[in-house]
């Protein structure tokens, strides 16, 4: 019969085991906060840079972008391996995404990772201004809807050979 021999993560498990219970009776043992920091590190999901582009809809020149301008870090390259992201990263990444799809440029995301949530009244002050910028669009869409539907609505009435409106309508716009 061939012995079995235990896998990284059974290994893992048994130790942390071992050490939940030895912390849980106030046992300790030099080097216990080291070993603790390891095993935890251990069980964070590592992934390279194309696994944390697909899990954020992004390219990987996006994250190399992100890099380049310190947006985020470039995580350490061990001797002789590749590069590993973990959770941080990924929060890190998801974080600068949304931040954009609520129209905040990349200069906006990094003032807003430079400020503590402790800080909330910069937030809230960055945040209004986001708004009154987005409010103005709208407005500046609405007029541009209604110039639209008028001349399409012209154009629809237009007989025979009478110049067309919405030709007319963007020579005449100011």
């Amino acid at each position: 019969m061939k012995k079995r021999t235990p896998n990284n993560l059974e290994t893992h498990s048994v130790i942390w085991g071992i050490i939940l219970r030895v912390c849980a009776d106030g046992w300790s043992y030099p080097g216990a906060s080291e070993a603790s920091k390891i095993l935890k590190n251990s069980h964070h999901q590592r992934m390279r840079i194309g696994e944390l582009a697909r899990s954020v809809d992004v390219n990987v020149e996006t994250i190399r972008y992100y890099q380049r301008i310190r947006l985020l870090e470039l995580p350490k390259k061990p001797y002789g391996g590749m590069r590993s992201y973990d959770d941080e990263h990924l929060q890190r990444l998801r974080f600068i995404r949304r931040a954009q799809q609520l129209g905040f440029s990349l200069e906006d995301v990094r003032e807003l990772l430079d400020l503590s949530s402790s800080d909330c009244d910069r937030v809230e002050k960055l945040a209004a201004e986001k708004l009154n910028l987005v409010k103005a669009k709208l407005k500046q869409l609405r007029r541009i809807e209604s110039v639209l539907a008028k001349t399409v609505e012209q154009c629809a009435r237009r007989k025979g050979n009478q110049p067309c409106p919405i030709i007319e309508t963007l020579s005449e716009m100011k």
